[in-house]
């Protein structure tokens, strides 16, 4: 948890962001890439990289998972908690370059440039630009979200499991820039006065963190909206937890009932 903390902080100092809280001893040499093993002392490369993926800093961290056991299980859980790579033992130099060559190439996108244009054109106040960018970025991320998605599991089903982890890798960071997309519009509409529009694209926000299990973001999100709604407004992370488990997906449906529980 530690760890999770001080790369979250070191992510925040890379953005210009200060954070007075932190001590001088307790600074962390720039960090590029995480290469985990698939039991720590105290958790697991499962529960680590769940960790991670719960600040919104550390979505695009790469982190490559080292396991003694290269098996499907092993991989399609790899996958499912958002690493970058796996690296079955032993494993030779040039396997840990492939994964960190397709770690870089799955960051890449001009989605990304998108996003932080509308970003920088909000702090600006030209919100109707503002809208065009992040209107645009929410269209491609969605429809590269789902591309992604698709190629993965056909890999999978053919068992090429670098393929596989590249694909699944993009469609998080798809769906991260989708719903980071769509709060700002949300951010932009508000700015405008729109505050009815500003909601729904907060709410859809929400919803994609929650599709993609990222529940902490979600939470934020609909927490802040339920608390400016009428008192019997539903609870839009019970109503996940619902679809999930008609769906089979107990873990994940018992996650965003947790999760959900906390709003209400």
């Amino acid at each position: 948890t530690e760890a999770a903390r001080k790369l979250a902080r070191q992510r925040r100092a890379l953005a210009g962001e200060r954070d007075t809280a932190q001590p001088a001893s307790d600074a962390v040499p720039p960090v590029d890439v995480v290469l985990c093993h698939e039991q720590l002392a105290d958790m697991s490369a499962l529960h680590l990289l769940q960790l991670l993926r719960s600040y919104p800093r550390l979505l695009d961290l790469p982190v490559l998972v080292v396991s003694s056991a290269a098996t499907r299980e092993a991989v399609l859980s790899s996958v499912g908690a958002g690493c970058s790579g796996f690296l079955g033992r032993p494993y030779t130099v040039d396997a840990l370059d492939g994964q960190l060559l397709r770690a870089r190439r799955a960051l890449a996108t001009r989605t990304a440039r998108t996003v932080a244009e509308g970003t920088q054109m909000l702090s600006d106040e030209e919100f109707d630009q503002a809208l065009e960018r992040f209107a645009n970025a929410a269209i491609e991320a969605a429809d590269e979200a789902e591309a992604h998605f698709l190629e993965g599991t056909a890999h999978l089903l053919r068992e090429q499991w670098d393929a596989a982890i590249t694909a699944f890798n993009r469609t998080l960071r798809y769906n991260a820039l989708h719903a980071e997309a769509c709060l700002g519009l949300a951010d932009a509409w508000r700015g405008k006065g729109d505050l009815d529009k500003s909601r729904e694209f907060r709410s859809r926000a929400g919803e994609i963190y929650a599709r993609a299990r990222q529940w902490r973001h979600a939470q934020n999100i609909f927490a802040e909206l339920l608390a400016d709604s009428p008192p019997d407004t539903p609870n839009p992370l019970l109503a996940e937890a619902a679809r999930l488990l008609r769906d089979g997906r107990i873990d994940d449906a018992a996650a965003a009932l947790l999760a959900g529980r906390e709003l209400t």
